[in-house]
């Protein structure tokens, strides 16, 4: 079963309202932690993405009457079933949305700014989405002079305007392109919506927008301009084929003034609707066949090569084939993008995790005298980890509940117990005992225990050898037998609790239900804090 993709999902517009704000975020990630939300499309899925990426907002009651003296930018949740929110970044957008306005409840939705975003993944994703776009415009560059140097290599005037408006046809082309796998661009969308009876949407998305019933006319759109971009170059590049190619780029071009007329007529007559996108593609088709037809007749050599022909219609059917597997991969992979979305708003239910977790076994986690803890004590969520010091999973599953207590700094903390691996056979001193025993030296009681502890696990794991790790916290005291007693007591309650691999998490005494990762969990803290809090003091 093919999921059903929304035309305007909520979260696209608050990833433009937040990049609008010049907040720092990868659009996709910030889109999936919305759509998977579980209470998806409500205000409760924006609230908890917000919290999660650090980001401060208010939201309040406010009257109609109000909001063109309130500041912008704001956005406004539409009481219309499909969790539509309005993006208003001036009083014109008010004017544009008198309508949706009619379905407003009065709450009102404000972000004070957080350039930097506390997630980490948020962050190596926004720094890879803006080298991906470097690489991109480079590209296109490098593409676009590629084929643009054979006209400085034999410059004709005629050659050079075709060229140009192959190119605008051909941009035109990738925006329609886009607006079919959901890509959407706000001068674009402007332009497209801008006066009165005008819709692209309804032009291209009608079935009479479709030649042989799957060619839509986006796709030739971008095909015809990509192979005419293509040709006018080699013709201005080899003179020998130049006669051959700009009969066949004539020959298409009177073919498309039929499919022109048609779409003024289909525009004017029968849909009474203007789509501005066509008709810029419509502009340029007709003032390219006189310029062609002055280029054809021009060309000094009139022979024509059957190798051409061949190649050209080679050229073409790749081209076709190419545009339209791309496009198909790339609908299946937002389909199944928007398929785990809707998986994962299931998974990440507080009643279906709630429920898994009363099923898991439940251990001991009653503190030991001198309990290695992050966060704060009395936080209401309490996850105890099995780690071992030389183990590279627990390593990153220390470095992402270190971050998620940074988060939920109230709400969560971290009791860490050590399995005895030691690696070390030239220390006499085992790696945990020496951490034990300089965190009771120096960072037990103080102050900044809990920032100070974080430290000293993160740094242990960046070295894993404690010869290095002595360099970086030297100690000259020896190990007391309290530490050592310490040191067995967290083994024997590995042992008891039966763990058999490391990282192994339990909440609130019982382990993590399988399938469910840290990554999960942060999703679910804030609904997880609600519900134990409920639990703990019940109405």
């Amino acid at each position: 079963m093919i999921a059903t993709l929304t035309a305007n999902p909520m979260e696209k517009t608050i990833t433009k309202f937040l990049q609008f704000q010049k907040i720092h975020i990868s659009k996709n990630y910030v889109e999936k932690i919305i759509s998977s939300h579980p209470d998806y499309p409500s205000l409760l899925s924006i609230a908890d993405a917000f919290e999660r990426l650090g980001i401060d907002y208010s939201a309040w009651k406010i009257s109609k009457e109000q909001l063109s003296e309130t500041a912008f930018p704001y956005m406004l949740p539409i009481s219309n079933g499909e969790g539509d929110i309005l993006f208003v970044k001036s009083k014109k957008d008010l004017n544009n949305n008198e309508e949706k306005l009619n379905n407003w409840e009065g709450i009102i939705v404000k972000t004070e700014g957080a350039k930097e975003i506390n997630d980490k993944k948020n962050r190596e994703l926004y720094q890879k989405e803006a080298i991906n776009k470097i690489l991109f415009i480079l590209l296109m560059g490098t593409i676009s002079l590629a084929l643009l140097l054979p006209f400085l290599r034999s410059f004709s005037a005629i050659h050079f305007i075709l060229f140009g408006l192959s190119i605008i046809g051909l941009s035109v082309g990738y925006l329609l392109i886009a607006k079919d796998l959901g890509v959407q661009y706000e001068s674009v969308e402007s332009f497209c919506n801008s006066g009165t009876n005008t819709s692209c949407d309804r032009i291209l998305n009608s079935e009479d927008a479709k030649i042989l019933g799957f060619l839509k006319f986006s796709d030739v759109v971008f095909i015809y301009f990509t192979f005419q971009s293509i040709t006018l170059s080699f013709s201005a590049y080899s003179t020998d084929s130049a006669a051959t190619l700009l009969l066949i780029l004539l020959c298409m071009s009177a073919l498309s003034i039929p499919v022109v007329l048609f779409s003024f007529y289909y525009q004017y007559f029968k849909v009474k609707v203007w789509c501005k996108l066509c008709l810029v593609v419509n502009a340029v088709l007709i003032l390219q066949l006189p310029l062609l037809f002055l280029l054809a007749t021009q060309t000094s050599s009139p022979e024509v090569h059957l190798t051409e022909l061949i190649g050209s219609a080679f050229l073409l059917l790749i081209l076709v084939a190419a545009i339209l597997l791309i496009k198909a991969l790339m609908i299946r992979a937002r389909e199944v993008d928007y398929a785990h979305s809707i998986n994962n708003r299931v998974k990440n239910s507080i009643s279906v995790f709630t429920h898994l977790l009363s099923q898991e076994r439940k251990v001991d986690i009653t503190p030991f005298q001198n309990e290695i803890l992050i966060g704060k004590p009395d936080a209401v969520i309490k996850i105890t980890m099995a780690s071992n010091l030389y183990c590279n999973p627990c390593r990153d599953q220390h470095e992402k509940l270190a971050e998620l207590i940074s988060i939920y700094p109230k709400a969560i903390n971290l009791t860490i117990r050590f399995l005895n691996t030691s690696q070390d056979s030239t220390n006499s001193i085992t790696p945990i005992q020496y951490i034990l025993q300089y965190w009771k030296n120096n960072i037990l009681h103080e102050q900044d225990e809990s920032k100070e502890t974080e430290k000293l696990i993160h740094n242990w794991f960046k070295l894993m050898d404690l010869n290095l790790f002595k360099i970086q916290y030297p100690m000259h005291d020896p190990i007391d037998e309290s530490v050592k007693a310490l040191e067995k007591t967290h083994s024997n309650w590995i042992l008891e609790s039966h763990i058999s691999h490391t990282p192994t998490l339990f909440i609130n005494g019982r382990k993590m239900p399988k399938y469910y990762s840290t990554d999960d969990l942060a999703v679910l803290l804030p609904s997880l804090v609600d519900n134990l809090k409920n639990q703990l003091n019940p109405k």
